[in-house]
């Protein structure tokens, strides 16, 4: 179930949703057996909102920067069963990206912010990273992108960002019977180009 609004005007623009989405006969690991066990019912329920600004509003000198960001705050437990109320394995109760666009006549730039909160996992904590609890992170990024809008290009657009600004390292948890780690992507460099016809 969703349930949500939207609001919008040249400068500004908002949503909110809330979601709600019950399981009937949902599975989950064992790490003690390393196979899958009927976990029974659960329930996800949370809200998202977003919003996006233009600076403009406030000041002709300030138009062509905006701000933005989306968050969303996720509440999944067990509903039935030994485990009723328990958090499940492998979600973050917060997510969210914030970011500053800035266009100067053909160039957009961007920074960029990405964050989730930790994760529960099943397991005694370990150093190799094959149990237990995952810490959350944040990543940093920025973007430089070039409009060949009219000119003998028409239609090309070019970008070169950098993901992981700062480096930071950072991992997931398997969820089969593999385990161990999946390390995050270091920093990256990136180029993208487009072409509209």
């Amino acid at each position: 179930y969703e349930i949500g609004t939207h609001y919008l005007d040249p400068y500004l623009s908002l949503e909110f949703t809330l979601f709600y989405i019950d399981f009937s006969d949902e599975l989950k690991r064992d790490d003690a057996t390393q196979t899958y066990s009927n976990l029974g019912a659960t329930e996800h329920k949370g809200a998202e909102f977003g919003f996006k600004y233009n600076l403009g509003a406030i000041s002709d000198e300030l138009s062509g920067i905006s701000l933005y960001a989306n968050t969303t705050y996720t509440k999944a437990t067990a509903s039935a069963g030994e485990n009723k109320g328990q958090d499940l394995d492998f979600y973050s109760q917060l997510v969210g990206n914030a970011g500053i666009d800035y266009k100067i006549d053909q160039w957009t730039l961007n920074t960029n912010f990405y964050g989730q909160s930790g994760q529960t996992a099943s397991g005694t904590h370990d150093a190799t990273g094959r149990y237990g609890n995952i810490p959350g992170y944040g990543l940093v990024g920025i973007r430089a992108s070039y409009d060949f809008s009219n000119t003998q290009l028409n239609g090309l657009k070019v970008g070169f960002g950098v993901k992981n600004l700062f480096d930071r390292e950072y991992y997931t948890r398997s969820a089969d019977q593999v385990g161990g780690m999946y390390v995050g992507a270091p920093q990256t460099y990136y180029l993208q180009t487009s072409f509209d016809f």
